[in-house]
């Protein structure tokens, strides 16, 4: 969910932020049936390694069932397609192809309307590319970001 932090962050601060990653962000409204969205939730969850999953659910937990389903529901609708297009610092998009909570589709459609954006799709990758394939992500975002090698 801080991926919507970020990029109000860059909009609406841009002398704080030379780049930006957004990771299968939700920034334009994915509109669906409570029950659906619920289904596409636990669908991803069979994408996720045993750490992303304990981080999630340690977070479901802490946070109470009715709170987190209530924040992801808001998250969801939010609709920051009008930051995207203020945001002017050059923005690498990450997104799972298989994410069921956030669909690529949303990707492109966040990505057409960003001046600067470069969208990167993970094959095979749900909604949380940095557990499910770290190897990967860490070479797609260190490129962008023009970094070496991790040691």
């Amino acid at each position: 969910m801080g991926g919507l932090v970020a990029l109000h962050l860059a909009a609406h601060a841009p002398d704080l932020v030379s780049r930006l990653v957004l990771v299968d962000v939700p920034a334009v409204r994915v509109l669906r049936p409570r029950f659906s969205q619920v289904g596409a939730i636990l669908r991803s969850s069979f994408h996720a390694d045993l750490a992303g999953t304990a981080v999630v659910a340690s977070a479901f937990l802490s946070t109470g069932p009715l709170l987190m389903l209530a924040a992801t529901r808001a998250t969801l609708r939010a609709d920051l397609g009008e930051h995207a297009q203020r945001t002017g610092v050059p923005t690498l998009l990450v997104w799972g192809a298989s994410d069921s909570i956030v669909p690529v589709e949303t990707g492109h459609r966040l990505a057409a309307s960003m001046p600067q954006a470069r969208l990167a799709i993970m094959d095979g990758i749900g909604h949380q590319p940095m557990w499910e394939a770290p190897e990967a992500f860490h070479a797609v975002v260190a490129s962008f970001l023009q970094l070496g090698p991790v040691a």
